[in-house]
């Protein structure tokens, strides 16, 4: 049987018409109750452009050129199931609880996040880089 992962992906919102950064965001559902600070996560966007020997640790600002990959590390607070919450850009149109905001137009992700051998989009982080 599968393991319950704590926070599902619900709704991604990317390559809006015009610049991209910052309004980009993803919508996670709670599956479980969790302490970030206990057990912290990080969401991480991939953009398509030309890979690099980094892979998934590539980081940095987006950019066509590049395939770059940009972290939301969630490290505080906290969620009860059911809990609908947001990580994304600074310009991000939802009005919900947002676990992690970053101008993604300035600023680098957070940390160089691992990805599991089956390359799933959450997974649990233990530091902000």
């Amino acid at each position: 049987s599968g393991k319950n992962p704590g926070l599902i992906l619900s709704e991604v919102f990317t390559n809006p018409s015009g610049d991209d950064s910052p309004y980009e965001w993803a919508e996670l559902v709670a599956t479980n109750a969790i302490d970030f600070t206990q057990q912290p996560y990080t969401v991480i966007f991939s953009n398509n452009g030309r890979a690099t020997t980094k892979g998934w640790l590539q980081g940095g600002v987006a950019n066509a050129l590049v395939n770059s990959t940009y972290a939301f590390q969630i490290d505080s607070g906290t969620v009860s199931p059911g809990d609908v919450v947001y990580v994304g850009g600074s310009g991000m149109a939802p009005t919900g609880r947002k676990l992690r905001v970053i101008n993604t137009a300035t600023q680098g992700g957070d940390g160089s996040a691992q990805i599991g051998q089956n390359g799933k989009l959450l997974k649990q982080a233990h530091h902000r880089g």
